[in-house]
């Protein structure tokens, strides 16, 4: 959580190269579930979320041992922020979002 009341979140799934190549959960709040739903298949890193109505996250996902700071979010590339072995966009909105590196 980055702000009270959920209004803002973090969501940062945990790294772990090719040995975990998938996870999914739900995390219930009292504007609703936070979703997320991750698969690491073929060197491609796959995110779904959700995220609550009157919402925004903070989205991290795995550099995957790739340069660059390109992210597709919702089959869109752009640029994301470099944080350690991670790449972030902030300011996600609520709703249903798809992330790819």
């Amino acid at each position: 959580m980055e702000s009270p009341q959920h209004e803002k979140i973090q969501i940062k799934p945990l790294w772990f190269c090719d040995k975990l190549t998938y996870a999914k959960g739900i995390y219930p709040t009292d504007k609703g579930d936070v979703k997320a739903d991750w698969n690491y298949t073929n060197n491609n890193y796959r995110l779904k979320i959700t995220v609550p109505v009157n919402c925004t996250a903070k989205v991290y996902v795995p550099k995957c041992g790739k340069k660059g700071t390109a992210v597709k979010l919702d089959n869109k590339e752009v640029a994301a922020v470099e944080e350690g072995n991670y790449l972030y966009l902030d300011n996600i909105g609520s709703g249903e979002h798809s992330f790819e590196r």
